[in-house]
């Protein structure tokens, strides 16, 4: 829940950056956004159901982004990765992100200059578009994975109700989730090639699995004997199979 709610408030944080859309996409008084309550009071009251035209903009300029939390941080063993039977964080994406409370702000600051300078593209990046209409494609941006996390969250506070909050949940359009979903489609092709570019790295999230170690695992699984009633035959049988099915399919994936 804090995940997602520190998510809510970076990306409520950079709409708040471009003053066009505004009107479009928060619930104004005076003309200046407001906040909601308890514990969301960092996050800015969007207009939902939200328009494709805001959904696309804001995920746009999260694609080109190189200044978005990515510093690794400690989790505790109760903090929750589930919610609200959203899709769970994977713990090699918690891994590389940051306390985005304690950056969020900050990043957004350092951001605001070179924002203005590129608020002719930005609001068209990740929709699939040309390298020269992507500001972000020489620049370390958010994983695959994280950038997926951001709908992900999105999804989550659209549907949400709580009164604390001063939040109305509204059901999630399918039209936005559909040009979103387009859009995570071409991050992901822009990040693969970033990676063959070396501008990221070719890991993202997790560890590669050490080829001595898995022969050394096989080599012990073909070496079992019965012990008396512990296991048989078949178990040092089944667990070389598996092992070896198991590494051939991350291989291919």
């Amino acid at each position: 829940k804090k995940t997602y709610l520190s998510k809510c408030k970076v990306m409520t944080e950079i709409l708040l950056k471009f003053p066009e859309l505004h009107e479009e996409a928060f619930i104004c008084e005076n003309r200046i956004p407001l906040k909601h309550t308890g514990e969301a009071s960092k996050v800015y009251k969007l207009k939902l159901p939200i328009s494709v035209n805001i959904a696309t903009k804001l995920f746009g300029a999260i694609s080109i982004d190189d200044t978005l939390p990515s510093r690794k941080r400690k989790r505790s063993d109760d903090e929750e990765t589930v919610v609200d039977n959203v899709t769970a964080i994977d713990d090699g994406t918690v891994a590389e992100e940051s306390d985005v409370e304690g950056e969020g702000t900050q990043s957004i600051q350092r951001q605001q200059s070179s924002t203005n300078e590129a608020n002719g593209t930005v609001l068209n990046a990740g929709n699939g578009n040309s390298d020269a209409l992507n500001p972000g494609q020489d620049k370390v941006t958010v994983s695959a994975q994280t950038y997926q996390n951001y709908k992900s969250a999105l999804v989550w506070w659209h549907a949400l109700d709580n009164e604390s909050m001063d939040k109305k949940g509204f059901p999630w359009p399918e039209e936005v989730d559909t040009a979103v979903k387009i859009q995570v489609a071409a991050y992901k092709r822009d990040i693969g090639a970033k990676k063959r570019k070396g501008i990221m790295k070719q890991r993202d999230g997790k560890m590669p699995y050490n080829l001595l170690g898995y022969k050394e695992i096989c080599r012990f699984f073909c070496q079992m004997r019965p012990l008396r009633n512990m296991y048989t035959w078949n178990e040092g049988i089944f667990a070389g199979l598996f092992t070896k099915l198991s590494v051939n399919t991350i291989g291919v994936s």
